[in-house]
């Protein structure tokens, strides 16, 4: 996220796209702490977490948008 520092970039017409961004990267950052914690809860005889299918295309799904992000950024900058 630090890569993503609105004065690193230098281009002011980008500031609200790289504040969206952040945004958006910091919802990611706690979907993927929420389904974490479900994982542990399951693991310790709570309620069934996510199934392994499930797991694997929410990581694929921010990967690919992960990889979307990076290649506007090095467009961007």
């Amino acid at each position: 996220m630090s890569s993503l520092a609105l004065r690193e970039l230098g281009h002011s017409e980008l500031g609200g796209e790289v504040a969206g961004l952040r945004a958006d990267l910091g919802r990611v950052g706690n979907n993927l702490n929420q389904i974490a914690r479900a994982l542990n809860v399951a693991e310790r005889g709570g309620p069934e977490g996510p199934s392994t299918a499930e797991l694997l295309s929410a990581i694929e799904a921010t990967r690919a948008e992960l990889a979307e992000i990076r290649a506007w950024t090095r467009r961007a900058s």
